[in-house]
């Protein structure tokens, strides 16, 4: 019996999500990014990267496509360096773990699946999208991850099941 294929969809924002899809199955399930949190003059939070090394592993996926983001000058300094640091904890995870990564602009996903730049009106389309899915998306980057998985499968030509249904498989990071 070979292994079904799992692609994930990754958003890496400030709470940050992960999604993957079983396009054969059409099994789709979400979880949060792993983080951790340190306390020095002020709180700073990070990718929690052995939690997040269990999930990929758990999920074992074919591939990974990652949201292309960049700093945004309101920012600041510090929120800028840790996203970048956040951005760069995912995309290497994948990588050590032999997760090959691809990097997808937002307009780019955005644009194919026709989901607006609106953050919650971008989760209003993955409701379209995913209908026996709403559960899943209890934050716009929940419903954001799922769709950046779908476009990961639709341009890599994989074939899915139409129907999509939440995966329970019970992974807790």
């Amino acid at each position: 019996m070979t292994a079904l294929t799992c692609i994930i969809g990754i958003d890496p924002g400030s709470e940050g999500a992960i999604a993957s899809i079983w396009p054969e199955s059409g099994l789709l399930g979400v979880w949060n990014i792993p983080l951790r949190k340190e306390v020095r003059s002020r709180t700073f939070t990070y990718v929690d990267g052995t939690k997040l090394g269990a999930l990929l592993r758990h999920l074992n996926p074919n591939a990974a496509w990652l949201e292309k983001v960049h700093s945004i000058p309101s920012d600041g300094h510090v929120g800028a360096f840790t996203f970048g640091d956040n951005f760069g904890s995912l995309r290497t995870a994948n990588e050590v773990i032999g997760i090959p990564v691809h990097q997808v602009d937002p307009q780019v996903w955005k644009s194919n699946l026709r989901a607006p730049t609106d953050k919650n009106a971008a989760r209003e389309r993955a409701y379209k999208l995913f209908p026996n899915c709403p559960r899943l998306f209890s934050r716009p980057d929940k419903a954001e991850a799922a769709m950046i998985a779908l476009y990961g499968v639709m341009h890599m030509g994989i074939k899915f099941n139409p129907i999509i249904r939440p995966y329970d498989g019970g992974f807790k990071p």
